[in-house]
């Protein structure tokens, strides 16, 4: 399988603070990526980094074997889409509206659209269950049906790769379940690279292929779910108590939270 992402010795500094030390990895072609790490760990700012909205002290990125750096931007949108946590929008666009925007790239230099693009619009609508919302303003969306919009439009870029900065947080499980699965699904039905940012270590071991664990900056591990979540590492990164077991749908490792009034009878409580 070809690599979607390479990164290579990425540093990066704000005010002469290291946010980012170092930090290589690869990302295959057609697989789930998902970032977790604490609080001020470099997530996002590795996220914005990889989509060239921020630039590395040192390093190097690779997309598609190709150098970042070497991108037009115009061209970069077109292989490459970027989902924040919150996209705020400062005129009450229509849904429809909202989502056609993820088109400009492709769009010639009068910028008008061919029957084609509405098309690609409406199927990407249907793909994250929002054409019933299509005449409805942003400001009048939910949390969930919001994050549906952004990564409608951003689907609509044609990317090979899309990035995410945390879509289901301050989502309900419902949700939360929703935008996983659908992510699954760009990564199965449109063999799409999805690389995200996740605070939920459940549900990225229930839902990624490979696990970047990052903290002050640095890769904590990274690998396989079953490799990578393990309560030593998870204990240290986080500095709080865990048991760690298999999920019960088999073969995902589980994380559960020890409250510091049980801390002492956590030997006993994995030995059930």
């Amino acid at each position: 399988m070809n690599t979607a992402l390479c990164v290579e010795n990425i540093s990066h500094q704000y005010e002469k603070t290291d946010i980012l030390k170092k930090v290589s990895f690869k990302v295959k072609q057609g697989s789930f990526c998902i970032i977790i790490g604490p609080n001020g760990s470099g997530k996002t700012t590795l996220l914005k980094t990889i989509a060239g909205m921020e630039k590395s002290k040192e390093g190097y990125i690779s997309i598609l074997g190709r150098n970042l750096k070497t991108y037009a931007i115009r061209e970069l949108a077109k292989i490459l889409a970027y989902v924040p946590q919150t996209a705020s929008l400062d005129f009450p666009f229509s849904v429809f509206d909202v989502v056609r925007m993820g088109r400009s790239p492709h769009l010639g230099v009068l910028g008008n659209e061919r029957e084609s693009d509405i098309e690609i619009v409406q199927k990407a609508m249907v793909f994250t269950d929002i054409e019933h919302l299509a005449k409805r303003k942003m400001n009048c969306l939910s949390g969930g049906e919001s994050q549906r919009v952004n990564i409608a439009r951003a689907i609509c870029q044609e990317p090979q790769i899309i990035l995410l900065d945390e879509p289901t947080a301050s989502l309900d499980l419902g949700h939360q379940t929703r935008i996983m699965d659908l992510m699954a699904k760009l990564k199965t039905d449109r063999g799409m690279t999805i690389i995200m940012i996740s605070h939920d270590i459940n549900l990225a071991a229930l839902y990624g292929d490979q696990i970047l664990i990052l903290k002050e900056g640095e890769i904590v591990s990274q690998g396989a779910p079953k490799d990578v979540i393990t309560y030593e590492t998870i204990e240290t990164t986080y500095e709080c108590i865990v048991l760690v077991d298999e999920s019960p749908l088999g073969g995902h490792p589980r994380v559960t939270l020890v409250p510091e009034k049980y801390g002492r009878k956590k030997e006993s409580l994995a030995k059930k």
